[in-house]
């Protein structure tokens, strides 16, 4: 279960940094504003860290009940 959620948050990771660079590259374009890549940005690195803390939770979960 651990090696799952070491792969799952790498592709977290993996998609957080490309929403970055698109992020970095598109600032200067006058199609996007700089809020909305903000936001996008803000609501990625929360996804992250919420997917990251529901997994955890979902393997110490079945830890404890195989354990009873």
């Amino acid at each position: 279960m651990r090696w799952i959620a070491v792969r799952l948050d790498v592709i977290c990771v993996s998609f957080g940094i490309a929403t970055a660079a698109m992020a970095i590259g598109l600032r200067n374009n006058s199609f996007v504003s700089n809020e909305i890549l903000i936001f996008s940005l803000t609501i990625v690195t929360d996804v992250i860290v919420m997917f990251s803390v529901s997994i955890r939770f979902y393997i110490e979960l079945s830890t404890l009940l195989v354990s009873s």
